[in-house]
């Protein structure tokens, strides 16, 4: 299957989904739903795997909670879609080629003809972008449910550097 370059060309300037705010190109996003609760919601774009954007997703929500001054945080809900699109690279086409042969004699003719063609069907591309959503509860450090939660540094330290992160609460950068 040949590539257009300008498909060719837009894999290389998107790339896969990074650690941002939602925009064009994918990213998080969280809605409030209490002081110390949130929805947060990664959205990737074709070139980003399902495992990163949940990646990006707790990422996301250990820092929210250092934001917000909160001490850890448990996950009360998850979900993970993938979205399947299909994109036309090129149109398909059909060429025919028509040969007659034959004879004129006074005002008839007679002969034959004979026809073939070839269709070309369209070129396509099928993308998958993932989606991960998770509602979050925070907690201060001595409120109840705070030991059973997760560790927001903990959470960053392990997934931050598989998705880049340069945020603040990160580990010293070498």
């Amino acid at each position: 299957m040949r590539v257009s370059f300008a498909v060719a060309l837009s894999i290389l300037l998107i790339g896969c989904t990074t650690y941002q705010p939602e925009g064009l190109m994918g990213g998080f996003s969280e809605v409030p739903l209490s002081a110390s609760s949130y929805e947060i919601t990664t959205r990737g774009n074709e070139f980003t795997s399902p495992a990163r954007a949940q990646a990006i997703t707790l990422v996301r929500a250990a820092e929210l909670t250092l934001e917000k001054g909160y001490h850890s945080f448990v996950i009360l809900g998850k979900s993970d879609t993938v979205t399947r699109s299909t994109a036309v690279v090129s149109n398909g086409h059909y060429s025919e080629s028509t040969t007659l042969n034959g004879r004129l004699s006074g005002s008839s003719f007679s002969g034959t003809s004979y026809s073939s063609g070839s269709y070309q069907p369209p070129t396509t591309v099928d993308f998958e972008s993932p989606k991960s959503t998770v509602v979050v509860q925070m907690f201060s450090k001595d409120e109840p449910g705070a030991k059973d939660g997760l560790s927001p540094l903990d959470i960053i330290n392990h997934y931050g550097p598989t998705i880049g992160y340069k945020g603040k609460y990160g580990p010293p950068q070498s």
